[in-house]
């Protein structure tokens, strides 16, 4: 079973899911899984506005996976300010 199985609630594990699918390729299920990263855990918008933070796992490309499809109406209509992530 996949951590996203053994815990759905796990918003890290539904961010490293996505960053995988996106880098394989596939970004629909990168899409699917950065949104449920992002529903699960809320919090990740506003730790990917201060990435000094280091709450975001080092090796994610926030502002890829915010170029995936469906991501940005989500992104912006979590609270903090509208602004896009700070990392590469």
């Amino acid at each position: 079973k996949s951590a996203t199985q053994l815990y759905p609630g796990n918003g890290d594990a539904w961010l490293a899911l996505a960053e995988a699918e996106r880098l394989a390729g596939d970004t629909q299920a990168a899409s699917d899984a950065f949104r449920a990263a992002l529903i699960v855990n809320p919090q990740l918008k506003r730790y990917a506005l201060h990435p000094g933070w280091g709450m975001v796992p080092a090796p994610v490309s926030l502002s890829a996976l915010l170029e995936l499809p469906g991501v940005e109406a989500l992104w912006e209509a979590l609270p903090g300010a509208p602004q896009r992530a700070a990392t590469p």
